[in-house]
């Protein structure tokens, strides 16, 4: 519906790389890609039952998958507030990445929790840990953080303490929860009838 509105088309054709191409019907658009893409796939797996002559055109054709979400970091500012720190920008080519140096904020701290977060929509992804990190820490002992945005969506964050080595883990594969355990089913509870007394 909202690709017959022209200020849409617009925004669209400046977006899109590549020709415009006008003569699909907008209703049957996203059929049209899907098939594309389908197509594109049986290709690049050189899938016997595809037609040939499909295959040797759907072989000039090229995608990029992008990150579509802004990934970040949670960091304390100089106030002592927390704030959302852009790491890989939205529409990023993957796979992308990025490494940033964090460090203690407080003397002898003893565990340090990384959170990833969407930024765009303030929603947590994942958090890796080190916990019992040596005594007598200084502030400020310094950690290097690596992230890793694959295609598919499949996120890898490794935290390292330099001078201990000490090392976390975590990937996030999407419909799994972090490490890849499958999220608990989400449990829709009935409505008490308005006339219920506790």
């Amino acid at each position: 519906g909202s690709s017959r509105m022209p200020m849409i088309r617009d925004m669209v054709k400046g977006l899109a790389k590549g020709q415009w191409i006008e003569s699909i019907d907008p209703e049957l658009s996203v059929a049209h890609g899907a098939a594309l893409y389908a197509g594109l796939l049986a290709s690049q797996r050189g899938d016997a039952s595809a037609n040939n002559s499909a295959l040797e055109r759907f072989q000039s054709i090229s995608t990029q998958q992008v990150s579509t979400l802004t990934l970040g970091m949670v960091v304390r500012n100089d106030a002592g507030k927390n704030e959302l720190h852009p790491l890989i920008p939205k529409d990023s080519p993957l796979p992308a990445a990025a490494r940033v140096t964090v460090s203690t904020i407080r003397q002898d701290q003893r565990r340090v929790a990384i959170r990833i977060m969407e930024v765009e929509h303030a929603a947590g992804m994942c958090e890796c840990v080190i916990d019992d990190l040596p005594e007598n820490l200084p502030e400020g002992s310094r950690f290097d953080v690596d992230l890793t945005y694959r295609p598919g969506g499949v996120l890898q964050v490794v935290a390292q303490h330099r001078k201990s080595g000490l090392l976390s883990t975590v990937s996030v594969v999407p419909g799994l929860k972090p490490n890849g355990k499958k999220p608990a089913p989400r449990i829709q509870l009935p409505e008490a009838p308005s006339d219920w007394n506790q």
